[in-house]
């Protein structure tokens, strides 16, 4: 749902967007080249429950995560969802790949019930972007 937000976004701001769900032929393959791509930009969409309740808060506290063993793409776009039903969601800000896959960037986070390597870039770190910034890189 996430991958979808971000899409819709992407194309409200005049971008063509390929979902490679819509292009792929191989359903049986986890492995895939990005999630969106945008005039050849490979974009991968990762998602998160918030539990915060206001954007500023969440910025402050919050990171783009990227688990370390996920063959990161060239850019990893962050959203988070404001609750568990998933109706209301951030679009908080993207990295590149070359920013994110940085050793002091490493991490540890619990999912489901073991302990996780992420790269966890923080919102206020200097290589941590905007959406409108996303879309002026997506010119380029």
């Amino acid at each position: 749902m996430a991958k979808l937000l971000v899409k819709s976004w992407l194309e409200e701001n005049d971008c063509e967007v390929i979902d490679w769900d819509d292009e792929r032929e191989n359903w049986r393959t986890q492995r895939k080249p990005h999630d969106l791509s945008v005039n050849e930009h490979q974009i991968e969409v990762r998602s998160s429950f918030s539990k915060h309740t206001r954007i500023r808060q969440l910025l402050a506290e919050e990171h783009i995560i990227h688990p370390c063993n996920v063959n990161v793409k060239e850019i990893t776009v962050q959203v988070f969802w404001k609750n568990k039903r998933c109706d209301e969601a951030w679009l908080c800000g993207w990295a590149e790949r070359e920013h994110l896959e940085d050793d002091s960037l490493v991490g540890v986070r619990r999912v489901g019930g073991r302990l996780v390597d992420f790269y966890m870039m923080p919102f206020n770190h200097p290589n941590a972007m905007t959406m409108n910034q996303l879309l002026n890189y997506l010119e380029s």
